[in-house]
């Protein structure tokens, strides 16, 4: 097996190397406690240039967003319920509750756009009221569908009982809802 020979790199240039020679020269000729008290300034020196230019902006960052992250989210929130209102708007659907017989088809709809169809069936328990059974449903549309229920639907949601899904040998499985909501007309619905 051949060698490889790696090239020599450049020699420093001689100012390089005759101001080497004199600070390894001054620090000999220092006492050990100057030597000590040099090092220990040195460590302090390069520990605040340090915070100064690594973590302190780092900290600054973070105490800024947790400042800012309410008002963003509940400027995500107005966004939300004037997007749902677009919707109604472009759907023709404000302004009134929906019927008995129209809330089986919206829900269904609903469940639809979010994702959910799937994982979801739909009884009515009463008159005025329908059961939403969900088995193993993703996290993220569930509860997104959830926050837009009362605005673009119209209908309560007087029972959310929702617990992590498990799988056939106990496990938790990640991301994942099972159980039943229930909604319902509000009062002088229909």
């Amino acid at each position: 097996m051949k060698r490889r020979k790696f090239a020599a790199l450049p020699a420093p240039p001689a100012a390089w190397v005759e101001a080497r020679a004199r600070s390894t020269r001054a620090w000999q000729r220092l006492a050990p406690r100057e030597q000590r008290m040099l090092t220990l300034a040195g460590v302090v020196v390069l520990a605040a240039l340090l915070w100064l230019v690594a973590f302190e902006p780092a900290w600054k960052s973070v105490n800024t967003l947790q400042h800012r992250l309410p008002q963003l989210r509940a400027e995500a929130a107005q966004l939300d319920s004037i997007l749902v209102e677009i919707r109604e708007l472009q759907a023709g659907t404000t302004g009134g509750t929906l019927t008995t017989a129209e809330v089986p088809p919206a829900l269904a709809d609903s469940l639809r756009r979010a994702g959910l169809e799937a994982y979801t069936s739909i009884n009515q328990t009463s008159p005025e009221s329908w059961e939403v059974s969900l088995h193993e449903a993703p996290v993220a549309p569930v509860l997104d569908w959830l926050q837009t229920l009362p605005f673009e639907l119209r209908l309560n949601t007087p029972v959310v009982a929702l617990a992590r899904s498990e799988g056939p040998e106990g496990q938790v499985l990640a991301g994942r809802f099972s159980g039943h909501i229930v909604v319902n007309l509000p009062e002088g619905g229909a």
